[in-house]
């Protein structure tokens, strides 16, 4: 199935009123066109399913299946919600573009027989004919919605998970859905939590509670947000750790170095021959073989491990100041976006 719905999505129309509306379309009155194909923002003959209002309800319905619902709240039939048990302090505002979205469907299919009623009234009035389905609130389905709801469920009523935060009920809530959604400010943003010390039922807000960003509505593997500021601190420290490591084996291996040099000149007394307790005792020459290993192995040392450690030492400040400071071409910290 295509992720967008064609320019005149007509399936969930009567056979009969796709064939008069096919009439018109192919009509030389170009009005007449006009008014099917809705070209200019003109008046567009769609599926359009008949919304059942509630007695509380006050309902601005556009066109073309768009809805401003004031009322009590309701997530889905007369019944649901606080406003379907009856609760006061529950008003609710519901607007709704696109109700069953692209399963929309402009009749009932088992009443099909007024289907000239529906062209006139569509074509010439407007008016919603009796015949039309009648759908209630889908906060799943529906295309797109701005709930806003004085008493709610807010996350069970469009199936959100509990997250870090937990599912808060009854709460005011407004809630956004659609396809996508965009937040726009022309000059900044500010997701602020515990604004005041008591919630809209009256209840007293005892903790702050945080923002948890959830996608694709799994909480399994929820982690906390790291502290910019703090992980900088931590990363310096670990950088001046491993300079002072690399400093201390530097050291460490001068001073091997110096006592191998040294062990190269040792001697030591030895008996020539003879009776070991009557026999003189002569100085032993250093040893030819330990002199020749040493010095390859200092020169070694020299030209590869201490340059090494010389470099290693450079590139840990090299990678502080390019990443850990404000300055750095790739400072790890927005310069833009915080959190606490």
């Amino acid at each position: 199935m295509s992720s967008v719905i064609e320019k005149n999505h007509l399936d969930n129309l009567s056979k009969k009123l796709k064939k008069s509306l096919d009439k018109n379309q192919e009509s030389s009155n170009p009005v007449t066109r006009a008014q099917y194909l809705g070209y200019g923002n003109g008046k567009k003959i769609e599926p359009i399913p008949n919304y059942v209002r509630a007695d509380c309800e006050t309902i601005y319905k556009g066109e073309n299946n768009t809805w401003i619902t004031m009322g009590r709240d309701r997530p889905a039939t007369l019944s649901s919600g606080y406003g379907g048990s009856g609760d006061s302090h529950a008003g609710a505002i519901d607007i709704c573009v696109g109700r069953a979205a692209r399963s929309a469907r402009a009749v009932n299919e088992t009443s099909l027989e007024d289907d000239d009623k529906i062209i006139t009234g569509l074509l010439e009035t407007g008016e919603v004919p009796s015949t039309l389905l009648q759908v209630h609130n889908d906060f799943k389905s529906d295309a797109a919605r701005i709930y806003i709801s004085q008493k709610t469920n807010i996350d069970e009523n469009f199936g959100i998970v509990p997250g870090m935060q937990g599912s808060a009920f009854p709460r005011s809530a407004i809630a956004l859905k659609s396809d996508l959604v965009r937040i726009i400010a022309r000059e900044n943003i500010k997701l602020v939590t515990r604004t005041d010390d008591t919630n809209s039922q009256g209840g007293p807000v005892n903790v702050v509670g945080g923002i948890d960003l959830i996608a694709g509505n799994d909480d399994s593997d929820l982690q906390p947000l790291v502290k910019g500021n703090n992980l900088v601190e931590l990363l310096e420290y670990m950088l001046e750790d491993t300079r002072i490591l690399a400093s201390t084996v530097m050291d460490l291996a001068l001073a091997q170095q110096q006592y191998e040099l040294i062990l190269t000149g040792h001697t030591h007394p030895v008996v020539p021959g003879g009776d070991p307790f009557t026999a003189p005792l002569i100085g032993a020459a250093p040893s030819v073989a330990v002199g020749i290993g040493t010095a390859v192995k200092s020169i070694k040392t020299l030209i590869t491990s201490y340059p090494d450690l010389v470099v290693s030492n450079i590139n840990s400040l090299l990678e502080d100041l390019e990443y850990l400071k404000s300055f750095g071409g790739k400072h790890i910290l927005s310069k833009k976006n915080n959190t606490n």
